[in-house]
């Protein structure tokens, strides 16, 4: 027998796999969000539109379709509230930072298909993925700590930590 498994659910496993678990997705003050690691120099986001976590009197019905785009900014572009283009991307899964290759390399794949996820697989991810981070699940693997720890050995050392709740 064959399980349907909840879109936003593989969509979170996919991002940790392919960024070999610098970027995580998780439950959040806002809905779900994405953590990255600080070894790179790409901040992951998610963006649902609509966001079926907007704070707001109107509750978005359960079969709703939004849309998951993954995007992706510098420490520059936060300042400036943008988001890196498609070519931004491109060029940054071309160059010479390990850590920001993975990251673009990532987004530009998951973007390929327009994920599409419904509101009740949102509220039911937010679920799941609060009790993987309980029940230590979404904790950073051995291998993806020294994978992440290698990285930072070929990159420019970074001041500072970002951290994310």
């Amino acid at each position: 027998m064959s399980e349907i498994k909840n879109r936003m659910v593989l969509l979170a496993e996919q991002l940790r796999e392919l960024t070999h678990g610098i970027c995580k997705m998780g439950p959040g003050p806002y809905g779900i969000g994405v953590s990255t690691d600080a070894v790179s120099p790409l901040t992951a986001i998610l963006l649902l539109t609509p966001n079926p976590f907007e704070e707001g009197d109107v509750r978005l019905p359960d079969d709703q379709n939004c849309t998951a785009e993954m995007r992706a900014y510098t420490k520059e572009q936060m300042a400036l509230r943008t988001y890196l283009t498609k070519d931004e991307l491109t060029a940054f899964s071309q160059g010479d930072d390990p850590a920001a290759r993975i990251v673009a390399e990532a987004i530009l794949r998951m973007n390929e298909s327009g994920p599409v996820v419904t509101v009740q697989e949102c509220n039911d991810a937010f679920g799941v993925l609060a009790d993987w981070e309980i029940n230590g699940q979404s904790a950073t693997s051995p291998a993806e700590k020294e994978f992440i720890a290698s990285l930072s050995k070929t990159s420019a050392p970074k001041a500072g930590m970002e951290m994310t709740m």
